[in-house]
Protein backbone atom coordinates (compact mmCIF):
# COMPACT_ATOMS: atom_id res chain seq x y z
CA UNK A 1 0.00 0.00 0.00
CA UNK A 2 0.92 3.55 -0.56
CA UNK A 3 0.63 6.16 2.78
CA UNK A 4 -0.68 9.21 1.49
CA UNK A 5 -0.54 10.86 4.98
CA UNK A 6 2.71 13.01 5.83
CA UNK A 7 4.33 11.09 2.84
CA UNK A 8 8.18 10.92 2.74
CA UNK A 9 8.24 10.59 -1.05
CA UNK A 10 7.65 14.10 -2.00
CA UNK A 11 10.04 15.76 0.78
CA UNK A 12 12.94 12.99 -0.57
CA UNK A 13 12.01 14.17 -4.14
CA UNK A 14 11.90 17.79 -3.46
CA UNK A 15 15.36 17.08 -0.86
CA UNK A 16 16.86 16.06 -4.30
CA UNK A 17 15.31 19.24 -6.30
CA UNK A 18 17.01 21.46 -3.56
CA UNK A 19 19.97 19.61 -3.35
CA UNK A 20 20.72 19.78 -6.89
CA UNK A 21 23.47 22.25 -8.82
CA UNK A 22 20.61 24.29 -10.73
CA UNK A 23 17.79 24.69 -7.94
CA UNK A 24 15.81 27.69 -8.36
CA UNK A 25 13.57 29.03 -5.88
CA UNK A 26 9.63 28.83 -6.11
CA UNK A 27 8.69 28.85 -2.57
CA UNK A 28 7.31 32.17 -3.16
CA UNK A 29 3.97 30.32 -5.08
CA UNK A 30 3.45 29.57 -0.89
CA UNK A 31 2.63 32.81 0.21
CA UNK A 32 -0.93 32.55 -1.38
CA UNK A 33 -1.59 29.15 0.41
CA UNK A 34 -0.31 30.06 3.54
CA UNK A 35 -3.74 32.79 3.34
CA UNK A 36 -5.43 29.72 2.34
CA UNK A 37 -4.68 27.69 5.89
CA UNK A 38 -4.10 30.78 8.00
CA UNK A 39 -6.53 31.39 11.50
CA UNK A 40 -8.85 34.23 11.17
CA UNK A 41 -7.11 36.25 13.87
CA UNK A 42 -3.56 35.60 11.55
CA UNK A 43 -5.76 37.14 8.71
CA UNK A 44 -7.33 39.82 10.16
CA UNK A 45 -3.84 40.94 11.57
CA UNK A 46 -2.34 40.66 8.20
CA UNK A 47 -4.89 42.97 6.58
CA UNK A 48 -6.02 40.09 4.05
CA UNK A 49 -9.22 37.77 3.04
CA UNK A 50 -8.85 34.08 2.49
CA UNK A 51 -8.28 32.97 -0.88
CA UNK A 52 -10.13 30.42 -2.64
CA UNK A 53 -9.24 27.27 -0.81
CA UNK A 54 -9.23 25.35 -3.86
CA UNK A 55 -6.68 25.65 -6.85
CA UNK A 56 -5.74 23.51 -10.04
CA UNK A 57 -2.91 24.37 -11.55
CA UNK A 58 -2.32 22.94 -15.22
CA UNK A 59 0.98 22.79 -17.44
CA UNK A 60 2.58 20.65 -19.92
CA UNK A 61 5.31 18.57 -18.86
CA UNK A 62 8.57 19.62 -17.79
CA UNK A 63 6.93 23.07 -16.46
CA UNK A 64 7.32 22.16 -12.32
CA UNK A 65 3.98 21.06 -11.41
CA UNK A 66 5.41 18.10 -9.84
CA UNK A 67 8.21 20.44 -7.92
CA UNK A 68 6.20 22.77 -6.61
CA UNK A 69 3.80 19.96 -5.08
CA UNK A 70 6.84 17.94 -3.56
CA UNK A 71 7.63 21.76 -2.15
CA UNK A 72 4.07 22.20 -0.87
CA UNK A 73 3.80 18.80 1.07
CA UNK A 74 7.99 19.22 1.92
CA UNK A 75 6.70 22.33 3.54
CA UNK A 76 3.24 21.69 5.91
CA UNK A 77 3.87 18.02 6.35
CA UNK A 78 3.99 17.02 9.84
CA UNK A 79 6.30 14.89 11.40
CA UNK A 80 9.21 16.09 9.92
CA UNK A 81 11.35 19.72 10.59
CA UNK A 82 12.44 21.02 7.20
CA UNK A 83 13.56 24.21 8.48
CA UNK A 84 17.13 23.19 6.60
CA UNK A 85 15.20 23.29 3.45
CA UNK A 86 13.35 26.46 3.64
CA UNK A 87 14.34 29.02 6.11
CA UNK A 88 17.09 30.59 3.34
CA UNK A 89 14.49 30.48 0.38
CA UNK A 90 11.85 33.39 -0.03
CA UNK A 91 9.35 32.15 1.76
CA UNK A 92 11.06 32.15 5.10
CA UNK A 93 10.26 36.12 5.44
CA UNK A 94 6.52 35.60 5.25
CA UNK A 95 4.93 36.60 8.70
CA UNK A 96 3.39 33.33 9.07
CA UNK A 97 6.31 31.15 7.89
CA UNK A 98 6.69 30.03 11.16
CA UNK A 99 3.56 29.61 12.62
CA UNK A 100 2.81 27.10 9.56
CA UNK A 101 5.61 24.79 8.76
CA UNK A 102 5.46 21.19 9.29
CA UNK A 103 2.05 21.96 11.44
CA UNK A 104 -0.04 20.01 8.65
CA UNK A 105 -1.48 16.79 8.35
CA UNK A 106 -0.79 16.57 4.50
CA UNK A 107 -2.59 13.81 2.03
CA UNK A 108 -0.18 13.67 -0.91
CA UNK A 109 -1.63 11.73 -4.06
CA UNK A 110 0.15 11.11 -7.15
CA UNK A 111 -3.18 9.43 -8.93
CA UNK A 112 -0.67 8.73 -11.62
CA UNK A 113 0.81 5.82 -9.74
CA UNK A 114 -0.56 2.03 -10.06
CA UNK A 115 -2.86 3.68 -12.78
CA UNK A 116 -1.45 1.54 -15.42
CA UNK A 117 -0.74 -1.50 -13.40
CA UNK A 118 -4.63 -2.22 -13.34
CA UNK A 119 -7.35 -3.61 -15.98
CA UNK A 120 -10.36 -1.82 -14.51
CA UNK A 121 -12.04 1.70 -13.24
CA UNK A 122 -12.78 -0.01 -10.01
CA UNK A 123 -9.50 -2.19 -9.23
CA UNK A 124 -7.95 1.46 -9.84
CA UNK A 125 -10.33 3.01 -7.06
CA UNK A 126 -10.36 0.38 -5.28
CA UNK A 127 -6.63 0.96 -4.61
CA UNK A 128 -7.09 4.61 -4.02
CA UNK A 129 -9.56 3.75 -1.44
CA UNK A 130 -7.63 1.52 0.61
CA UNK A 131 -4.43 3.73 0.62
CA UNK A 132 -6.63 6.56 1.71
CA UNK A 133 -8.17 4.04 4.50
CA UNK A 134 -4.66 3.32 5.76
CA UNK A 135 -3.03 6.39 5.98
CA UNK A 136 -6.00 7.21 8.01
CA UNK A 137 -5.68 4.88 10.49
CA UNK A 138 -1.77 5.48 10.28
CA UNK A 139 -2.75 8.67 12.48
CA UNK A 140 -4.82 7.50 15.38
CA UNK A 141 -3.32 4.18 17.04
CA UNK A 142 -6.04 1.36 17.58
CA UNK A 143 -8.20 3.13 15.50
CA UNK A 144 -9.82 1.94 12.20
CA UNK A 145 -11.49 2.75 9.20
CA UNK A 146 -15.08 1.82 8.74
CA UNK A 147 -15.02 0.19 4.98
CA UNK A 148 -18.56 -0.16 5.02
CA UNK A 149 -19.34 3.45 4.75
CA UNK A 150 -17.67 6.29 2.11
CA UNK A 151 -14.34 7.07 2.13
CA UNK A 152 -15.45 10.85 2.78
CA UNK A 153 -17.34 10.05 5.90
CA UNK A 154 -14.10 7.83 7.20
CA UNK A 155 -11.62 11.34 6.31
CA UNK A 156 -14.62 13.27 8.38
CA UNK A 157 -14.47 10.56 10.94
CA UNK A 158 -10.77 10.88 11.85
CA UNK A 159 -10.74 14.56 11.31
CA UNK A 160 -13.05 15.10 13.97
CA UNK A 161 -11.50 12.48 16.27
CA UNK A 162 -8.02 14.65 15.55
CA UNK A 163 -9.67 17.52 15.84
CA UNK A 164 -7.91 18.88 12.79
CA UNK A 165 -8.33 18.99 8.80
CA UNK A 166 -6.13 18.02 6.05
CA UNK A 167 -4.36 19.70 3.01
CA UNK A 168 -5.01 17.92 0.12
CA UNK A 169 -2.23 17.58 -2.77
CA UNK A 170 -3.25 15.78 -5.56
CA UNK A 171 -0.75 15.28 -8.51
CA UNK A 172 -1.47 14.36 -11.96
CA UNK A 173 -5.28 14.74 -11.33
CA UNK A 174 -5.91 13.70 -15.02
CA UNK A 175 -3.60 10.82 -15.64
CA UNK A 176 -6.15 8.25 -14.93
CA UNK A 177 -8.28 9.67 -17.73
CA UNK A 178 -6.05 8.50 -20.33
CA UNK A 179 -6.07 4.57 -19.63
CA UNK A 180 -7.73 2.23 -21.95
CA UNK A 181 -10.01 1.19 -18.91
CA UNK A 182 -11.73 4.83 -18.81
CA UNK A 183 -14.66 4.61 -20.70
CA UNK A 184 -16.85 8.18 -20.72
CA UNK A 185 -18.89 6.62 -17.92
CA UNK A 186 -15.97 5.74 -16.02
CA UNK A 187 -14.60 9.07 -16.20
CA UNK A 188 -18.06 10.13 -14.96
CA UNK A 189 -17.48 7.85 -11.78
CA UNK A 190 -13.58 9.09 -11.08
CA UNK A 191 -14.29 12.91 -11.11
CA UNK A 192 -17.62 11.97 -9.33
CA UNK A 193 -15.20 10.63 -6.67
CA UNK A 194 -12.57 13.13 -6.34
CA UNK A 195 -15.90 15.31 -5.56
CA UNK A 196 -17.30 13.13 -3.09
CA UNK A 197 -13.92 13.61 -1.17
CA UNK A 198 -12.74 17.29 -1.84
CA UNK A 199 -16.11 19.45 -2.42
CA UNK A 200 -17.77 21.04 0.04
CA UNK A 201 -15.82 19.12 3.26
CA UNK A 202 -14.92 20.99 6.40
CA UNK A 203 -11.92 18.73 6.83
CA UNK A 204 -10.40 20.40 3.97
CA UNK A 205 -8.04 23.12 5.10
CA UNK A 206 -6.62 23.67 1.36
CA UNK A 207 -6.28 21.54 -1.99
CA UNK A 208 -3.50 21.72 -4.81
CA UNK A 209 -4.31 19.96 -7.61
CA UNK A 210 -1.95 19.82 -10.81
CA UNK A 211 -2.14 17.69 -14.08
CA UNK A 212 -1.56 18.36 -17.50
CA UNK A 213 -5.55 18.47 -18.51
CA UNK A 214 -7.55 21.44 -17.10
CA UNK A 215 -10.55 20.50 -15.48
CA UNK A 216 -12.83 22.55 -17.57
CA UNK A 217 -11.48 20.65 -20.81
CA UNK A 218 -14.13 17.82 -20.06
CA UNK A 219 -17.79 17.75 -19.90
CA UNK A 220 -17.71 15.66 -17.15
CA UNK A 221 -15.88 18.25 -15.05
CA UNK A 222 -18.82 20.13 -13.45
CA UNK A 223 -18.73 18.36 -9.89
CA UNK A 224 -15.41 20.01 -9.74
CA UNK A 225 -16.09 23.77 -10.26
CA UNK A 226 -14.89 24.63 -6.84
CA UNK A 227 -11.68 24.48 -8.39
CA UNK A 228 -10.04 27.99 -9.24
CA UNK A 229 -8.09 27.01 -12.33
CA UNK A 230 -4.76 27.91 -14.27
CA UNK A 231 -4.26 26.87 -17.16
CA UNK A 232 -1.52 27.43 -19.81
CA UNK A 233 -0.79 31.04 -21.80
CA UNK A 234 -3.06 32.74 -19.23
CA UNK A 235 -1.49 35.47 -17.45
CA UNK A 236 -2.62 33.94 -13.96
CA UNK A 237 -1.25 35.06 -10.53
CA UNK A 238 0.44 31.84 -10.32
CA UNK A 239 2.35 31.87 -13.69
CA UNK A 240 5.88 32.75 -12.79
CA UNK A 241 6.30 29.54 -10.54
CA UNK A 242 5.84 27.17 -13.74
CA UNK A 243 8.90 27.82 -15.62
CA UNK A 244 12.43 30.20 -15.83
CA UNK A 245 12.27 34.01 -16.12
CA UNK A 246 15.28 36.16 -17.75
CA UNK A 247 16.56 36.53 -14.16
CA UNK A 248 16.55 33.19 -13.30
CA UNK A 249 18.28 31.52 -16.25
CA UNK A 250 20.91 34.13 -16.14
CA UNK A 251 21.39 32.87 -12.26
CA UNK A 252 21.84 29.50 -13.60
CA UNK A 253 23.83 30.34 -16.53
CA UNK A 254 26.42 32.11 -13.74
CA UNK A 255 26.29 28.41 -12.20
CA UNK A 256 26.87 26.85 -15.66
CA UNK A 257 29.78 29.10 -16.50
CA UNK A 258 31.63 28.13 -13.33
CA UNK A 259 31.38 24.19 -13.72
CA UNK A 260 31.95 24.37 -17.07
CA UNK A 261 34.80 26.74 -17.30
CA UNK A 262 36.57 27.05 -20.72
CA UNK A 263 34.55 23.87 -21.59
CA UNK A 264 31.49 25.58 -22.38
CA UNK A 265 29.69 24.76 -25.44
CA UNK A 266 26.52 27.28 -25.09
CA UNK A 267 26.47 31.00 -24.90
CA UNK A 268 23.25 32.70 -23.33
CA UNK A 269 21.94 33.64 -26.11
CA UNK A 270 21.21 30.43 -27.40
CA UNK A 271 19.47 29.45 -24.10
CA UNK A 272 16.84 32.23 -25.19
CA UNK A 273 16.71 30.81 -28.95
CA UNK A 274 16.02 27.22 -28.16
CA UNK A 275 14.08 27.00 -24.82
CA UNK A 276 12.50 29.98 -24.17
CA UNK A 277 9.12 32.17 -26.10
CA UNK A 278 6.42 30.06 -24.39
CA UNK A 279 3.86 33.11 -23.85
CA UNK A 280 2.28 34.26 -20.32
CA UNK A 281 0.45 37.19 -21.80
CA UNK A 282 1.13 38.91 -24.79
CA UNK A 283 4.60 40.50 -23.62
CA UNK A 284 6.07 38.41 -20.98
CA UNK A 285 7.75 34.78 -22.00
CA UNK A 286 8.89 31.85 -19.59
CA UNK A 287 11.80 28.91 -20.44
CA UNK A 288 10.93 25.91 -20.24
CA UNK A 289 13.03 24.66 -16.60
CA UNK A 290 13.45 20.75 -17.56
CA UNK A 291 14.91 21.99 -20.73
CA UNK A 292 17.34 24.93 -19.21
CA UNK A 293 17.92 22.25 -16.55
CA UNK A 294 19.19 19.13 -18.75
CA UNK A 295 20.95 21.57 -21.52
CA UNK A 296 23.16 23.10 -18.63
CA UNK A 297 23.45 20.06 -16.99
CA UNK A 298 25.07 18.18 -19.81
CA UNK A 299 26.38 21.02 -21.85
CA UNK A 300 24.25 20.39 -25.03
CA UNK A 301 21.64 22.10 -27.44
CA UNK A 302 19.36 19.35 -28.06
CA UNK A 303 16.06 18.81 -27.72
CA UNK A 304 14.89 17.71 -24.47
CA UNK A 305 10.88 17.46 -25.71
CA UNK A 306 10.36 12.83 -25.57
CA UNK A 307 7.60 12.08 -28.05
CA UNK A 308 4.19 10.83 -26.31
CA UNK A 309 1.33 9.45 -27.83
CA UNK A 310 -0.59 12.46 -27.40
CA UNK A 311 2.08 14.19 -30.03
CA UNK A 312 1.73 11.21 -32.74
CA UNK A 313 -2.46 11.82 -32.18
CA UNK A 314 -2.20 15.23 -32.71
CA UNK A 315 0.41 15.55 -35.57
CA UNK A 316 -1.99 12.78 -37.33
CA UNK A 317 -4.73 15.68 -37.63
CA UNK A 318 -2.02 17.70 -39.52
CA UNK A 319 -1.01 15.09 -41.88
CA UNK A 320 -4.69 14.45 -43.12
CA UNK A 321 -5.02 18.15 -43.51
CA UNK A 322 -7.54 18.57 -40.98
CA UNK A 323 -9.78 21.73 -41.96
CA UNK A 324 -6.46 22.80 -44.24
CA UNK A 325 -4.24 22.35 -41.01
CA UNK A 326 -1.47 21.75 -43.19
CA UNK A 327 -1.54 25.69 -44.75
CA UNK A 328 -1.54 27.15 -41.32
CA UNK A 329 1.67 25.03 -40.23
CA UNK A 330 3.26 26.25 -43.00
CA UNK A 331 2.64 29.83 -41.85
CA UNK A 332 4.39 28.63 -38.16
CA UNK A 333 7.04 27.29 -39.55
CA UNK A 334 7.97 30.26 -41.82
CA UNK A 335 8.00 32.19 -37.67
CA UNK A 336 4.96 33.54 -38.20
CA UNK A 337 1.72 33.59 -35.58
CA UNK A 338 -1.59 31.95 -36.55
CA UNK A 339 -4.41 33.72 -35.54
CA UNK A 340 -6.61 30.57 -33.41
CA UNK A 341 -9.44 30.88 -30.65
CA UNK A 342 -8.07 28.43 -27.80
CA UNK A 343 -10.99 25.93 -26.69
CA UNK A 344 -9.17 23.73 -23.33
CA UNK A 345 -11.74 21.62 -24.41
CA UNK A 346 -10.39 20.39 -27.38
CA UNK A 347 -7.00 18.96 -25.52
CA UNK A 348 -9.27 15.83 -24.85
CA UNK A 349 -10.90 15.31 -27.94
CA UNK A 350 -9.96 12.51 -30.44
CA UNK A 351 -12.27 13.72 -32.75
CA UNK A 352 -10.82 16.93 -34.11
CA UNK A 353 -12.44 18.50 -36.94
CA UNK A 354 -11.19 22.59 -36.86
CA UNK A 355 -7.83 23.88 -36.97
CA UNK A 356 -9.02 25.67 -33.60
CA UNK A 357 -9.31 22.58 -31.91
CA UNK A 358 -5.99 21.05 -32.83
CA UNK A 359 -4.06 24.20 -32.13
CA UNK A 360 -5.92 24.60 -28.89
CA UNK A 361 -4.68 20.89 -28.00
CA UNK A 362 -1.29 21.75 -28.97
CA UNK A 363 -0.89 24.68 -26.85
CA UNK A 364 -2.38 22.53 -23.79
CA UNK A 365 0.25 20.36 -24.26
CA UNK A 366 2.81 23.01 -24.89
CA UNK A 367 3.61 22.30 -28.54
CA UNK A 368 2.87 25.51 -29.53
CA UNK A 369 2.32 28.61 -27.53
CA UNK A 370 -0.64 31.08 -27.27
CA UNK A 371 -0.48 35.27 -27.58
CA UNK A 372 -3.28 36.41 -25.55
CA UNK A 373 -3.14 39.88 -27.16
CA UNK A 374 -2.78 38.85 -30.85
CA UNK A 375 -4.76 35.67 -30.43
CA UNK A 376 -2.42 33.94 -32.06
CA UNK A 377 -0.48 30.86 -31.91
CA UNK A 378 3.05 30.08 -32.56
CA UNK A 379 6.13 27.29 -32.47
CA UNK A 380 7.84 29.39 -29.35
CA UNK A 381 11.54 28.05 -29.84
CA UNK A 382 14.19 26.02 -31.56
CA UNK A 383 13.34 22.94 -29.48
CA UNK A 384 9.90 22.59 -30.33
CA UNK A 385 10.98 24.31 -34.09
CA UNK A 386 12.92 20.60 -34.61
CA UNK A 387 9.69 18.75 -33.80
CA UNK A 388 7.87 20.19 -36.12
CA UNK A 389 11.03 19.69 -38.81
CA UNK A 390 11.40 16.03 -37.66
CA UNK A 391 7.16 15.75 -38.48
CA UNK A 392 8.41 17.09 -42.06
CA UNK A 393 11.39 15.12 -42.77
CA UNK A 394 9.78 11.70 -41.78
CA UNK A 395 6.51 12.10 -43.51
CA UNK A 396 5.81 11.75 -47.26
CA UNK A 397 2.12 12.08 -46.81
CA UNK A 398 2.57 16.13 -45.82
CA UNK A 399 2.82 16.53 -49.50
CA UNK A 400 4.74 19.78 -50.51
CA UNK A 401 5.47 20.59 -47.01
CA UNK A 402 7.68 17.50 -47.01
CA UNK A 403 8.59 18.76 -50.64
CA UNK A 404 9.41 21.84 -49.48
CA UNK A 405 11.29 21.00 -46.58
CA UNK A 406 13.66 18.53 -48.02
CA UNK A 407 14.01 20.70 -50.56
CA UNK A 408 15.27 23.70 -48.60
CA UNK A 409 18.66 21.97 -48.11
CA UNK A 410 19.18 22.62 -51.69
CA UNK A 411 18.35 25.89 -51.77
CA UNK A 412 20.87 26.60 -49.54
CA UNK A 413 23.39 24.58 -51.26
CA UNK A 414 22.31 26.57 -54.31
CA UNK A 415 22.80 29.93 -52.84
CA UNK A 416 26.29 29.11 -51.69
CA UNK A 417 27.32 28.01 -55.23
CA UNK A 418 25.24 30.95 -56.22
CA UNK A 419 22.77 28.72 -58.61
CA UNK A 420 19.02 30.98 -58.57
CA UNK A 421 17.62 28.10 -60.63
CA UNK A 422 16.40 25.46 -57.46
CA UNK A 423 15.54 28.81 -55.26
CA UNK A 424 13.61 30.33 -58.14
CA UNK A 425 11.96 26.33 -57.91
CA UNK A 426 11.15 26.60 -54.92
CA UNK A 427 9.89 30.02 -54.14
CA UNK A 428 7.87 29.15 -56.90
CA UNK A 429 6.54 26.36 -55.55
CA UNK A 430 5.82 27.80 -52.18
CA UNK A 431 4.14 30.72 -53.79
CA UNK A 432 1.82 28.49 -55.69
CA UNK A 433 1.31 26.40 -52.75
CA UNK A 434 0.34 28.99 -50.11
CA UNK A 435 -1.83 30.88 -52.15
CA UNK A 436 -4.58 31.39 -49.46
CA UNK A 437 -2.32 32.31 -46.72
CA UNK A 438 0.51 34.35 -48.26
CA UNK A 439 -1.10 37.04 -50.59
CA UNK A 440 0.75 37.45 -53.74
CA UNK A 441 1.46 41.37 -53.78
CA UNK A 442 1.65 41.44 -49.64
CA UNK A 443 5.56 42.20 -48.91
CA UNK A 444 5.41 40.54 -45.68
CA UNK A 445 3.84 37.25 -46.59
CA UNK A 446 6.48 37.03 -49.22
CA UNK A 447 9.28 37.62 -46.79
CA UNK A 448 7.38 34.53 -45.14
CA UNK A 449 7.51 32.70 -47.90
CA UNK A 450 10.88 32.91 -48.61
CA UNK A 451 11.47 32.06 -44.93
CA UNK A 452 9.62 28.66 -45.52
CA UNK A 453 11.97 28.01 -48.55
CA UNK A 454 15.01 28.74 -46.70
CA UNK A 455 13.71 26.63 -43.26
CA UNK A 456 16.46 23.70 -43.60
CA UNK A 457 19.14 27.07 -43.29
CA UNK A 458 17.77 27.81 -39.27
CA UNK A 459 20.14 24.60 -37.96
CA UNK A 460 22.85 26.62 -38.98
CA UNK A 461 21.91 30.27 -38.98
CA UNK A 462 20.27 33.01 -36.90
CA UNK A 463 17.38 34.02 -39.03
CA UNK A 464 16.39 37.42 -39.12
CA UNK A 465 13.48 39.59 -40.37
CA UNK A 466 13.65 43.31 -41.17
CA UNK A 467 17.43 42.77 -39.78
CA UNK A 468 18.95 46.37 -38.74
CA UNK A 469 21.78 46.68 -40.73
CA UNK A 470 23.55 50.09 -42.11
CA UNK A 471 21.15 52.59 -43.08
CA UNK A 472 18.24 50.43 -42.81
CA UNK A 473 16.80 47.38 -42.45
CA UNK A 474 17.03 43.91 -44.70
CA UNK A 475 14.25 41.95 -45.50
CA UNK A 476 16.40 39.01 -44.46
CA UNK A 477 19.25 38.37 -42.65
CA UNK A 478 21.45 35.15 -42.08
CA UNK A 479 23.50 35.46 -39.67
CA UNK A 480 25.94 32.11 -39.11
CA UNK A 481 26.29 29.88 -36.35
CA UNK A 482 29.78 29.05 -37.41
CA UNK A 483 32.39 31.48 -37.67
CA UNK A 484 34.06 30.81 -41.11
CA UNK A 485 30.48 30.16 -42.98
CA UNK A 486 28.76 32.75 -45.09
CA UNK A 487 26.77 35.74 -44.29
CA UNK A 488 23.66 35.61 -46.49
CA UNK A 489 21.63 38.98 -46.87
CA UNK A 490 18.34 38.92 -48.44
CA UNK A 491 16.05 41.84 -50.07
CA UNK A 492 12.93 41.21 -51.99
CA UNK A 493 11.76 43.79 -54.93
CA UNK A 494 7.91 44.02 -56.32
CA UNK A 495 7.59 44.82 -59.78
CA UNK A 496 11.45 45.50 -59.95
CA UNK A 497 14.59 43.80 -60.87
CA UNK A 498 16.87 41.26 -58.68
CA UNK A 499 19.58 43.10 -59.27
CA UNK A 500 17.78 46.45 -58.41
CA UNK A 501 17.41 44.11 -54.93
CA UNK A 502 21.20 43.44 -54.48
CA UNK A 503 22.01 47.13 -55.44
CA UNK A 504 19.98 48.26 -52.61
CA UNK A 505 21.49 45.97 -49.93
CA UNK A 506 25.11 47.53 -51.22
CA UNK A 507 23.91 50.93 -50.89
CA UNK A 508 22.80 50.55 -47.54
CA UNK A 509 25.09 48.43 -46.25
CA UNK A 510 22.77 45.66 -44.58
CA UNK A 511 25.49 43.52 -43.33
CA UNK A 512 27.73 46.26 -41.63
CA UNK A 513 26.41 45.17 -38.29
CA UNK A 514 28.15 41.88 -38.66
CA UNK A 515 31.29 43.40 -39.93
CA UNK A 516 34.33 44.75 -37.41
CA UNK A 517 34.55 48.15 -37.28
CA UNK A 518 37.94 49.40 -36.75
CA UNK A 519 40.27 47.90 -34.57
CA UNK A 520 38.73 45.52 -33.74
CA UNK A 521 38.98 41.43 -35.02
CA UNK A 522 36.88 40.30 -37.66
CA UNK A 523 34.16 38.19 -36.59
CA UNK A 524 33.34 36.18 -39.71
CA UNK A 525 35.39 34.22 -42.09
CA UNK A 526 32.97 33.56 -44.70
CA UNK A 527 31.91 35.06 -47.52
CA UNK A 528 28.74 37.94 -48.02
CA UNK A 529 26.26 36.64 -50.38
CA UNK A 530 23.93 39.29 -51.55
CA UNK A 531 20.40 37.54 -52.80
CA UNK A 532 18.56 39.72 -55.29
CA UNK A 533 14.61 38.29 -55.59
CA UNK A 534 12.04 39.83 -57.71
CA UNK A 535 8.11 39.35 -58.55
CA UNK A 536 5.67 40.77 -60.63
CA UNK A 537 2.57 41.99 -58.17
CA UNK A 538 0.82 41.90 -61.44
CA UNK A 539 2.15 39.38 -62.68
CA UNK A 540 -0.32 36.31 -63.28
CA UNK A 541 2.17 33.63 -64.04
CA UNK A 542 3.49 34.49 -60.90
CA UNK A 543 7.55 34.01 -62.44
CA UNK A 544 10.21 34.61 -59.82
CA UNK A 545 13.45 35.74 -60.40
CA UNK A 546 16.42 35.68 -58.39
CA UNK A 547 19.86 36.67 -58.09
CA UNK A 548 23.20 36.81 -56.52
CA UNK A 549 26.52 38.67 -55.93
CA UNK A 550 29.56 38.19 -53.36
CA UNK A 551 30.98 40.96 -51.93
CA UNK A 552 34.37 41.43 -49.40
CA UNK A 553 33.10 41.70 -45.89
Amino acid sequence: MTNYMNARKPLRLYEDIYDSMYFVDKSGFLKDLLLMVASRKELRELGMKRPNRYICVTRPRRFGKSVNAWMIASYFMKGVDTHELFDDLSIASHPLYESHINKHNVIFMDLSDGAATVNTYDEYIANITRNILSSLESLKEGVLANKSIPVSENIEMFSGLLETGFIFIIDEWDYPLSMPYMKDSEKERYVKFLSEILKGKSYVEMCYMTGIMPINTYDIGTPLNMFEEYVMGEDDMYACYFGFDENEVDMLYHIYQGVWKDRQAIDRKQLTEWYDGYYLDGKKQIYNPKAIVSALTRNKLTGYWYRSSRYDELYSFIEHDIDGSKDAVALLLSGEGYPTKIYQYAAASTKMTTIDQIFSAMVVYGFLTYNAIERKVYIPNLELMGKFKEMLANNHSLGYLHTLYISSEDVLKATKMLDPKPVEHAVKLAHDKEISLFKHNDEDAYASIINLVYIAARDTYEVTREAKGGTGYADLLFRPKRKDDDIIVIELKVDDTPQNAIDQIKSREYYKALLPSFGEKKEYTGRIILVGIAYGKNDSSKNHQVSFEVVNA
